[in-house]
């Protein structure tokens, strides 16, 4: 008596196995008697075989075992109704004896009827008839339709396609070949405009472009094995491009979706006040939001004016800390002795006038960041004191003894070359490199240019607003002044430009006349110096300058006691009016 497996619970549920043969193995590799797509199965798990007149049981040294009845299965025999537990599988075991019993479990199991995937005969290649090669060329294409869905990603495309397209046609190996932007140098690339599916080369290789809007991005490359190409791979191939084209068109969508929302997460993690149009700025707000996720210390480089305060604001906002108080100091503007005492803090009678205990501003930002500004001009004896707390975390108040943790993330912003004043021995080395974790240099206004009118526009609708005026736009002439302006107090002298001219002007524009003399010295083009009385303005100032240093002899010095100018205003003056030549 032979006997029947029958599955009561799994994704075969319902079906039944008849064991014809004298060893039925059982498992994840589809050489088994019956392969069941399950990660708890071993590829060989457990085998039923004859033994004589018996039938017995047996686990192949599976990774979770075989269990009969709860136990585990080594070689025992079956019995009528005995149960099975295979992974997430459990089956009955049936002879011809207790028919009765199958049919009442049947009955029992079929009252809905389940088809699992490796029902599906395109999912059993390899119990496809050989001669039945349109119906295994459907099931290998289904597979690999099946598969190409689930990538997600260029690196795992360009890592199992391969694999996928070798299962579905025989051959030595197979590669995916990204082509350069204007570059087709496969056969198939170089042939897609031409509406050229797949290319033989030889008889030796294959090729299959993949498109993505209807332009070739990569190719698909398979080389023959010793039986060469059947005639019928060639027409899989073209299948095969069209599904893993569709495919790879949706992996590049999703990837410039995932580009684009990086861009606008970025975004929208920085303050609103930190306008970034120019590359240079874009560069620094994505350093902003990667350190602001770290604890490290960082220093902000860069001129007077160009936001360092801003940019350490921002990365304290997006940083785990940004529940947290930011404290500022001004490390310029208090002497040795009063900034120790705003930085740590007195104890009461620590010096004349301390006549309570005061909290520094270390211990104000608890949980939160410190901020020091124009770090560069810290005296040499506070900087030791700076060091200490960094290295130790903790700090005494003016006056005071007991040791105090400081629970902060230390920003220092300056102007200065700190390696420049290492070497003249005004900062001191160690502290230079305790401070030197992360570093941010910010560009000048006059690096990056683009910024400058969505500055000015910013400055311009907060000054009207504050000011109750009602200013619709910067006039053309007024926004070429401040495009070829230099400005060398950057940011800070772009802002009171635009204050002074919300303040001063009298129409709904900002015009040239509005701004300060020192932009109006700037040369522009003619054709944007649109304002005839700038232009006479400037065309004046060019003779004056030109007849002074014509009475002086060419020599700067008196020219400028000519006119009652300083001589380096002078200067200053030949180069704006663009005089050298003259």
């Amino acid at each position: 008596m032979k006997p029947t497996l029958v599955a009561i619970k799994g994704p075969l549920r319902g079906r039944s196995f008849g064991i014809d043969q004298d060893e039925f193995t059982i498992g994840r590799d589809i050489a088994c008697s019956l392969s069941l797509d399950d990660p708890a199965l071993s590829r060989k798990h457990c085998m039923v075989r004859r033994q004589g007149p018996e039938w017995l049981i047996e686990d192949l040294e599976s990774h979770n075992g075989t269990l009969l009845n709860q136990a585990p299965a080594k070689a025992q025999p079956m019995r009528p109704g005995d149960e099975i537990r295979i992974g997430q599988s459990v089956f009955l075991v049936s002879f011809p004896s207790s028919v009765e019993a199958a049919e009442s479990v049947q009955k029992e199991s079929t009252r809905s009827i389940v088809l699992s995937a490796s029902d599906s005969v395109f999912l059993q290649i390899e119990r496809l008839p050989k001669e039945s090669i349109l119906e295994r060329d459907l099931a290998v294409l289904f597979r690999l339709a099946r598969e190409a869905a689930s990538l997600s990603t260029i690196e795992s495309f360009r890592e199992r396609v391969p694999r996928l397209i070798a299962g579905a046609i025989a051959c030595e190996s197979a590669h995916v070949h990204f082509l350069d932007a204007g570059q087709l140098e496969h056969p198939a690339g170089r042939r897609a405009a031409g509406e050229i599916a797949v290319v033989l080369d030889e008889g030796a290789t294959l090729f299959a472009p993949l498109c993505s809007q209807g332009q070739p991005v990569a190719v698909l490359q398979l080389e023959a094995g010793e039986k060469g190409f059947r005639n019928s791979d060639m027409q899989v191939m073209i299948a095969a491009g069209v599904i893993l084209s569709v495919a790879l068109e949706n992996i590049l969508h999703l990837d410039g979706l995932r580009r684009e929302n990086q861009r606008l997460r970025e975004q929208a993690g920085i303050d609103s006040e930190m306008i970034a149009e120019s590359p240079a700025m874009h560069n620094v707000l994505k350093r902003v939001l990667r350190t602001a996720g770290s604890e490290a210390t960082v220093l902000v480089l860069g001129e007077s004016g160009t936001g360092k305060e801003l940019v350490s604001r921002a990365i304290h906002d997006n940083s785990r800390r940004a529940k947290g108080p930011f404290v500022a100091i001004n490390c310029a503007a208090l002497s040795e002795h009063l900034l120790e005492s705003e930085m740590f803090g007195h104890e009461k009678g620590a010096f004349t006038g301390a006549i309570a205990q005061k909290p520094g501003k270390v211990e104000l930002a608890q949980g939160g960041t410190l901020f020091l500004d124009e770090l560069g001009d810290m005296p040499p004896s506070l900087q030791a004191k700076l060091l200490r707390m960094i290295q130790q975390r903790e700090f005494q108040r003016v006056g005071g003894t007991t040791n105090l943790r400081a629970d902060i993330r230390l920003i220092g912003a300056t102007n200065k070359d700190l390696e420049k004043e290492m070497r003249a021995g005004r900062f001191r080395q160690d502290l230079y490199y305790r401070l030197n974790v992360i570093t941010l240099v910010l560009p000048p206004l006059r690096e990056r240019r683009e910024d400058i009118l969505p500055l000015a526009n910013h400055f311009t609708a907060r000054y009207a607003s504050q000011t109750g005026r009602r200013i619709m736009e910067i006039s053309s002439a007024a926004r070429s002044y401040l495009l070829c302006y230099d400005w060398p107090g950057n940011i800070r002298e772009l802002e009171n430009a635009i204050e002074r001219a919300v303040v001063m002007g009298s129409t709904e524009q900002i015009l040239p006349e509005d701004l300060p003399e020192s932009i109006l010295e700037t040369p522009v083009a003619e054709e944007a110096a649109t304002s005839s009385y700038h232009a006479s303005v400037q065309e004046a100032k060019r003779k004056i300058v030109l007849t002074a240093l014509d009475l002086a002899g060419g020599v700067k010095t008196e020219a400028a006691r000519l006119l009652g100018i300083n001589p380096t205003y002078l200067s200053r003056l030949i180069r704006a009016l663009n005089l050298r030549a003259d």
